[in-house]
């Protein structure tokens, strides 16, 4: 299994903001081009090899980062998106809402890794 490099990661990053700020991502006032100061934002990258999720990326505009890696030797089921529901709705209750997500595929066919991405907002905390 090949591993990707935080260089790699971070390309990933910059190429979804740059589509994100550049309003190729998503529509409305809800755009980065169009943020509101009094708004807070986060992303959430679930790395998936063959189904199962092997590693979430969260992070926001307040500088918070986390990498949660998660056992895919014990998951037994493929496309199981229970940790990410329970994140999100933990999420939820904090007052994040989903703005977008997409997919994108990385990798051939043995060795090959999907990114799911979803990026929120709220209005800032005091």
């Amino acid at each position: 299994m090949k591993k990707h490099s935080s260089i790699q990661i971070s390309l990933i990053f910059a190429i979804f903001s740059f589509l994100v700020t550049n309003n190729i991502l998503g529509q409305g006032s809800d755009t980065l081009v169009n943020r509101l100061p009094g708004l807070e934002h986060m992303t959430i990258v679930i790395r998936q090899f063959d189904g199962k999720i092997s590693k979430i990326y969260v992070s926001n505009s307040t500088g918070y980062y986390d990498e949660i890696k998660l056992d895919i030797l014990k998951e037994k089921k493929q496309f199981d998106y229970l940790p990410i529901l329970e994140l999100i709705d933990k999420y939820n209750t904090e007052g994040w809402e989903i703005i977008s997500s997409n997919m994108i595929h990385v990798g051939g066919p043995s060795d090959e890794f999907f990114y799911t991405y979803y990026f929120l907002k709220r209005q800032k905390t005091k």
